[in-house]
């Protein structure tokens, strides 16, 4: 990037994606000088990572084939450049083992094994293989924002135990504005890999503090506070067990201290980018969008 994004444009430039809990500091700084280019190539003003938790390739064709007819009538058929990336872990171990080992990979012959078991529900040997041990979301993120093989259950730690730089951290240190935008609560492991460092993707207070305390995001959206299950829906009393889920605990995704900082519009931990500005309302989206 030659030009970072200034921060007052971070929040409404995605207002959209609306949900029940947005986090966004108002106060924009004059944009910072990016690193001086050493070539007179073209640099991209933002990079924004999308993520489909849980797709591949065979995802992204299905969808082509469905909606465009074919896999190339797809928009995003005609990019420059579509590479892949590989994001099973480094191991199948909920904790660090402390070694260069990868024992866990991809066998394109085993993955794509037709032979027929007798199994309702994964009923090819293919299946069995894939879902033997499946890819934590935590290690995945990781893989994605780090460049780092890791354990099952880590955001953004290596299999040593220590934590490892991510992108959005090399972007703020570039005067870049950084944010996440969820439709799952805010620390949880896919927007955590991109904005926390932790040993296990169940640390949610200690995620979401660093989220908020930190200085190095200028945009949190989405679900997890009180009030709303996760997804996004007022908590009432009479809802079911599974619209309910994230009322029962109003503290779950972050911790009772930090919210009522961010109610009363103080800094977080002496957050050197100063308070936060708490939106929760469709009337305050719809404000913000205003300037």
């Amino acid at each position: 990037m030659t030009r970072p994004l200034a921060r007052r444009w971070l929040c409404p430039s995605i207002l959209a994606a609306l949900a029940a809990l947005t986090a966004c500091q108002p106060n924009a700084r004059p944009d910072a000088q990016a690193a001086t280019a050493t070539t007179a190539e073209a640099r991209p003003h933002n990079v924004i990572v999308m993520i489909n938790d849980g797709a591949g390739w065979g995802t992204w064709d299905a969808a082509a084939y469905w909606q465009y007819g074919s896999r190339e009538g797809a928009p995003y058929a005609a990019f420059p450049q579509r590479l892949a990336v590989t994001t099973f872990p480094l191991n199948a171990s909920g904790q660090p083992t402390r070694d260069d080992s990868q024992r866990i990979g991809y066998d394109p012959v085993q993955a794509w094994d037709t032979t027929e078991v007798p199994a309702p529900d994964l009923p090819f040997v293919a299946y069995q293989y894939l879902a033997a041990v499946a890819t934590d979301s935590a290690a995945a993120g990781t893989a994605l924002s780090s460049g780092v093989k890791t354990y099952n259950n880590a955001i953004n730690y290596n299999n040593d135990g220590q934590p490892v730089e991510f992108n959005t951290l090399r972007a703020k240190a570039l005067g870049m504005a950084t944010g996440v935008v969820t439709s799952v609560p805010f620390p949880h492991a896919t927007p955590a890999a991109f904005a926390a460092q932790s040993e296990s993707r169940n640390s949610y207070h200690q995620i979401a503090h660093q989220m908020l305390a930190q200085g190095h995001m200028d945009l949190v959206m989405g679900t997890g506070g009180p009030g709303y299950s996760v997804d996004g829906k007022p908590c009432v009393d009479g809802m079911d067990k599974v619209a309910a889920e994230g009322c029962q605990n109003p503290w779950e995704w972050v911790s009772q201290q930090d919210w009522q900082q961010l109610e009363a519009g103080t800094p977080i931990a002496g957050n050197p980018s100063g308070a936060w500005r708490l939106i929760r309302s469709k009337d305050d989206f719809a404000a913000l969008a205003d300037g």
